[in-house]
């Protein structure tokens, strides 16, 4: 386990720093209470410290101003911005100083610019070295979170981060490492006996990824049934008889005694054989046609089926080769950048490397020689400081290698992939456009046994109006009526009969529907027993503050949040905002292992600060203090 660190400030000295000409903060490692008018300083105090230790104030700002302003609101220039503190550091002292000044063109008189120095126990240091030794002490987001009561108590707006809040997707996840005992998924399934199927429908799959697989399943099945009724629809169009339908076996009988009717008229067995022949081939081709419409349906939703597939497959692979190229674009411009740093890298050795050591051998304050020793300590001191930087520039530029090595591998690879994707698209494109072709309405092609069947027809009906006449006219048209009517009903069972498996199929699809979504229920309920047993363990680690992280919706499915509250209410007075930023604090402290100085700015709000073991600073509004005043605990 990582050993706890505590930091403490002894003291702070600032000078030329924004409003402040000279101020001397000797907390002495205590807490302290810093109280003044509006616009005395008190906030400078705060924002001077964080610029020592990470060249930013407060609110997270590099480019703000340092320098004093006269009346007018124009900068002072010629004047030297000094940031020093002592700290301890588990007891242990260490002396930090900044020193921000212009620099100026002497002949000319201009100003060309600003640089900054820095000192680690007197000793000069450059910038990258104040930077590890900063970093090796905590980190800086760390150091925010610990140090700022406001940056980790806010609410959670997803449309809208600010800088000077931790956002809260960051929170999130910082919470979720809090608890010493993780929630397990099998701890969770094992809990509720409702769970017990999740496992095997989840395979090898994550929750989320099954839940994605079941959502796009459960979409392309609605497709297919809602595909189904206005096919029904149609159908039942087709049936509509016109004439009051009767049985079959009715219509049957009833033709046969027309039959027979005709046959005592007619005395002529050729003639009635035409006849006959004639009224067989006329129920043949009625049959024949209805079989025909039946099987365009079915080829119609079958074609209807395979476009909707393959355009859905065209779109998977478009979206990975814009997903491909975004990505290939991205390590393109790493490796440009990974170049573009290590050429600075190689400069940077290069003037690294050619530095010597810059000291007085004569004591300023006796005028003395230096003993050889302190010389030789300043020599050796030098030369480490050199060699580790020396060392560190290598090192980056091997790192920068690398890393450009290896996301031109992930360019080539992906080009690779991204190409058969490509040709897999023009393939299924090529398929899209002949089946569109193929299912384009044309005229309708008879088949032959149909085309033969209206020949015969003609054939048919040429013999009998060829042959003697005789008084069955009436009798026939009745009997052809009676043959329509009879086709027509056999026609429209085979139409009912297809009518009934397109409704058995619309229930089978209706039922698989109703079965998907049985398991996204049981996924949302695993999610929202996680959820719940999450943040129960989460808000155990506080004291004050509830966290809530999951936001249950009207549909069961399950809103990640981040949101702070006090006694069941998101809307937090100033005093509470600061007691859950303070409790915050001493959980994330020790989650760290590190406790540092503590900044409340505009602390009138509370009376009552939850008490917490790093050290605080208030900084207070006081209309009645003219200057700052400083009251160390």
């Amino acid at each position: 386990m990582k050993a706890m660190k505590t930091v403490k400030l002894i003291t702070l000295t600032l000078k030329n720093f924004k409003g402040v000409p000279l101020f001397e903060f000797n907390p002495d490692g205590k807490n302290a209470t810093i109280r003044g008018q509006n616009r005395k300083g008190k906030t400078s105090i705060g924002d001077g410290f964080r610029d020592l230790l990470f060249g930013k104030n407060m609110k997270g700002e590099t480019d703000f101003a340092r320098q004093p302003l006269d009346e007018r609101g124009q900068k002072i220039h010629h004047l030297e911005t000094l940031e020093e503190a002592v700290i301890t550091i588990d007891g242990m002292e260490v002396r930090l100083k900044r020193v921000f000044k212009e620099t100026w063109l002497k002949k000319k008189g201009l100003l060309t610019g600003h640089t900054t120095d820095y000192w680690i126990d007197g000793v000069g240091v450059q910038k990258k070295r104040w930077d590890r030794w900063m970093s090796d002490l905590i980190n800086e987001e760390i150091f925010k979170i610990v140090t700022l009561p406001g940056y980790f108590n806010s609410k959670n707006l997803k449309d809208k981060e600010d800088k000077n809040k931790a956002p809260w997707r960051v929170r999130r996840d910082i919470l979720f490492n809090l608890p010493p005992d993780k929630v397990s998924d099998e701890d969770i399934i094992n809990s509720d006996p409702k769970l017990v199927s999740l496992p095997e429908i989840l395979g090898s799959r994550s929750v989320d990824d099954q839940k994605k697989a079941l959502k796009a399943s459960i979409k392309l099945t609605e497709a297919r049934r809602d595909r189904i009724e206005p096919g029904i629809e149609e159908l039942i169009k087709t049936i509509d008889l016109g004439f009051e339908a009767k049985n079959l076996p009715a219509i049957e009988a009833y033709i046969k005694h027309i039959d027979a009717k005709i046959e005592k008229v007619r005395d002529n067995t050729e003639l009635a054989g035409y006849r006959k022949q004639l009224a067989n081939a006329q129920v043949k081709l009625s049959e024949a046609q209805a079989d025909i419409r039946v099987a365009a349906y079915d080829e119609e939703q079958k074609s209807a089926g395979k476009v909707f597939k393959l355009k859905s497959e065209i779109r998977g692979f478009n979206r990975e080769i814009g997903e491909s190229q975004i990505d290939i674009d991205t390590w393109g411009k790493t490796i440009k950048e990974n170049e573009e740093s290590m050429a600075g890298l190689r400069i940077s050795f290069t003037q690294e490397a050619a530095k010597s050591p810059q000291y007085d051998e004569i004591c300023p304050t006796c005028s003395q020689p230096l003993p050889k020793d302190q010389i030789e300590a300043t020599r050796a001191r030098f030369a480490s400081l050199q060699a580790e930087t020396l060392t560190d520039i290598n090192q980056k530029g091997k790192e920068l290698k690398a890393d450009c090595d290896d996301h031109k591998i992930l360019i080539r690879e992906t080009t690779h992939s991204m190409n058969n994707s490509k040709q897999s698209v023009t393939g299924l494109e090529m398929n899209l456009k002949g089946l569109e072709k193929d299912s384009e309405v044309v005229a309708p092609k008879y088949p032959k046994h149909i085309e033969k069947l209206q020949s015969d027809i003609l054939v048919l009906q040429s013999r009998i109006e060829a042959g003697p006449k005789s008084d069955t006219t009436e009798l026939e048209a009745e009997r052809r009526e009676e043959q329509k009517k009879l086709a027509a009903l056999d026609a429209a069972e085979k139409t009912k009969d297809r009518i009934e498996e397109l409704k058995q199929e619309e229930k089978n699809l209706s039922a698989t529907i109703e079965g998907m979504e049985s398991q996204l229920s049981l996924m949302n309920r695993f999610i929202v027993t996680k959820a719940h047993a999450l943040e129960d363990k989460i808000n155990a680690c506080f004291e004050l503050v509830h966290w809530k992280l999951f936001n249950i919706l009207v549909n069961g499915e399950v809103e990640e949040c981040c949101i702070p509250m006090v006694d069941g209410s998101t809307e937090l007075s100033n005093s509470e905002k600061i007691n859950v930023g303070l409790d915050a604090i001493q959980t994330l402290s020790r989650h760290y292992n590190f406790w540092g100085p503590v900044w409340i700015d505009e602390a009138q709000g509370i009376t009552a600060p939850m008490a917490i073991e790093s050290q605080i600073f208030r900084l207070l509004v006081d209309k009645d203090c003219p200057h700052m005043e400083v009251e160390i605990d």
